[in-house]
């Protein structure tokens, strides 16, 4: 019994990664190279900041050299009831380029969704790009965003990248690679499954009509996933953008307890997505993630055939390699065959303890 279980979540899992694999370009040569969109969007660009201080330098010289392009017609800095000195650095800028930057202040308690929805609100134009404080943008971001043919809502690929060179910053620089290329490879399949909120494009009106927050402004985390779903849901055209210029990173945290937060904070709100496509697929990869790890104590006792467990482990071995070779040619990231053999090595162990505790786990934003 327990052979025929595992041999079907096997089964799905290689399902799964084959049909992203067909979707995914081989490198960034099959990539269509961007051209400037005949249709000129305007576009408001929202992004939310809480106690961001550190980073809102950068972050403002970023936005600084988007300013003169002409498809972005206004920047919404939403301060989301921060504590320390950002909102003047916010102020100062404004003083500098107060035809296109605004300060808002979110209404209600501090919340993610609070902030991007004073943000939504606020904008005066039509199409509305959404990102986070702690990003990094390419210069060709805005018109890379706006180069392929308009859909309701566009997913731009979002990475986490590392500074110095450490196993737990390569671990999530991968982990954020094979997760870019699921997501993305739903999307482009017409069965979007998960998005980042550092990188979407969508219309105001249809952000209101939709109303994707109304059933979990309780939830912390999720805003992106609940977004994306409101417009799955509805019917509504969903496409993704393979191209490095529209690439947003951000600095993966540097700690493990940093680490484990985040993804606890992400994962908790996995139960409670109004996807039965996402429920299934997201329980589905957790099960076969803890089936590699009992596995081996199912084998040394004899309930499950050792040569199934062998199997399982190398197809992994092999179509996640597959996976974050393509993606990594393609967003022109570099990682040697230990960084991948020994993150592969902990992440089922690491799926499945984020995985579980995160039944148990009440997140906080901020």
């Amino acid at each position: 019994m327990m052979d025929i279980v595992c041999l079907l979540l096997a089964l799905f899992y290689c399902l799964m990664i084959a049909k992203s694999l067909r979707s995914m370009p081989r490198d960034a040569v099959e990539i269509k190279t961007i051209e400037p969109s005949k249709k000129i969007l305007e576009i408001s660009l929202i992004i939310p900041f809480r106690n961001e201080g550190k980073n809102l330098p950068h972050l403002l010289a970023q936005i600084e050299s988007l300013l003169p392009q002409s498809q972005l017609k206004e920047v919404i800095l939403v301060d989301d009831h921060s504590k320390d000195g950002g909102p003047e650095l916010v102020h100062d800028f404004i003083q500098m380029h107060p035809e296109k930057v605004k300060y808002v202040l979110s209404k209600g308690e501090a919340s993610k969704k609070g902030a991007l929805h004073s943000g939504i609100i606020e904008a005066e134009f039509e199409w509305v790009l959404i990102s986070d404080a702690d990003s990094e943008f390419p210069s060709g971001w805005i018109a890379s965003m706006t180069s392929i043919p308009e859909s309701d809502l566009l997913v731009g690929p979002v990475l986490f990248y590392a500074k110095k060179k450490s196993f737990i910053g390569t671990f999530q620089v991968l982990d954020s690679i094979a997760l870019l290329g699921i997501g993305q490879s739903a999307v482009e399949g017409g069965t979007p499954l998960f998005a980042s909120a550092s990188n979407l494009l969508f219309r105001k009106s249809d952000y209101l009509e939709l109303n994707p927050f109304l059933n979990n402004w309780n939830i912390p985390s999720g805003d992106d996933v609940f977004l994306l779903q409101s417009f799955a849901n509805a019917g509504r055209s969903i496409k993704t953008i393979w191209h490095p210029h529209a690439l947003v990173q951000s600095e993966a945290p540097k700690t493990l307890s940093k680490m484990l937060k985040q993804k606890l904070r992400w994962a908790s709100k996995n139960p409670l997505v109004p996807s039965m496509r996402y429920q299934f697929t997201a329980f589905s990869v957790l099960f076969f993630n803890v089936s590699l790890i009992a596995g081996i104590a199912l084998a040394v006792y004899g309930l499950i055939a050792t040569s199934l467990l062998v199997a399982m482990w190398v197809v992994k071995l092999v179509l996640d390699y597959l996976v974050l070779r393509r993606l990594s040619n393609v967003y022109r990231k570099t990682w040697s065959l230990f960084d991948f053999l020994s993150s592969f090595l902990i992440y089922p162990l690491y799926v499945t303890f984020i995985g579980i505790l995160s039944f148990f786990y009440t997140p906080k934003w901020k």
